[in-house]
């Protein structure tokens, strides 16, 4: 149930953003977005609001999805989020084409999951599962996992101290 309320006003939230920054239409919720450029536009977004955080995007290319651009949104502000509760400074997304998919890395260097939970790492996208003392209900990793199953794609923990000091994660649509 807290579930479904958070995920509601998360999409309110983003319609309603989406609809003063651009002449979205309401009627058609999918568009054809270039993901790499559509994500890299949203970190620049993010870079004015999160003024603490550096942010760099590597291997942008073009690469053209039917989706709805609100769902890439709130993954996005979740991961964000958690890497600013990890103490993270910085925070690299990194494309990859593989075949006909999109590989993304992301990583920070923020403290990294805990080893409890980097030997067990699919039990961070379960519902209530933490890894942080700050404030947080347990739903941002499961939410992300679940909008990006939605997308026919996934999602995995690659470990800790890979390309930054914290936890990088590989999404594949």
């Amino acid at each position: 149930k807290l579930y479904s309320i958070k995920s509601n006003i998360d999409k309110a939230i983003k319609v309603s953003q989406i609809i003063i920054k651009s002449n979205f239409d309401y009627k058609h919720t999918k568009q054809r977005i270039n993901l790499p450029i559509y994500i890299s536009e949203y970190i620049e977004d993010l870079n004015i609001s999160r003024p603490n955080l550096k942010f760099t995007i590597d291997g942008i290319f073009d690469k053209y999805y039917l989706l709805n651009p609100i769902e890439i949104d709130i993954i996005l502000d979740n991961l964000v989020s958690n890497s600013v509760k990890a103490k993270a400074n910085k925070i690299n997304i990194a494309f990859e084409k593989i075949n006909d998919k999109i590989q993304i890395n992301y990583c920070d260097d923020g403290f990294g999951m805990s080893d409890k939970l980097a030997h067990n790492s699919e039990s961070i996208f379960e519902l209530g599962v933490r890894d942080s003392i700050e404030r947080g209900s347990g739903i941002g990793m499961f939410d992300v996992k679940k909008r990006i199953d939605n997308l026919k794609g996934s999602i995995k923990f690659l470990g800790n101290n890979l390309k930054l000091k914290g936890a990088t994660f590989q999404i594949t649509l």
